[in-house]
């Protein structure tokens, strides 16, 4: 007598469930460790703990980073168009979306 195997049913395709640390999460957004931390604790970037450490999902890197790319433009349009300044910004946005593309 065989026994009858039990499949479980098949998983709905998630978003990357890849777990960062705050530094790995502070070098995919290009800012200190520290302002990952202040993220986390002012409740910007949803976190969760895992013992004592932080571990944050890459969706929600991903989030932000999208969330930078809708806010820089705003930022370009108050600014005056021979503003070296607005070239940072447009270096910035490319940065970022390039950076969406590789996550």
């Amino acid at each position: 007598m065989g026994t009858k195997r039990i499949h479980p049913p098949p998983m709905e395709k998630q978003a990357d469930p890849t777990l960062l640390t705050p530094r790995e999460a502070a070098k995919l957004l290009n800012v200190p460790h520290h302002r990952v931390l202040n993220m986390i604790h002012r409740k910007k970037l949803p976190a969760l703990k895992v013992g004592s450490q932080w571990r944050i999902h890459k969706i929600e890197v991903t989030k932000v980073i999208g969330h930078r790319i809708e806010e820089l433009p705003r930022e370009m349009a108050t600014l005056n168009p021979s503003d070296p300044e607005r070239a940072e910004i447009v270096s910035e946005i490319i940065r970022l979306r390039d950076l969406l593309k590789k996550t």
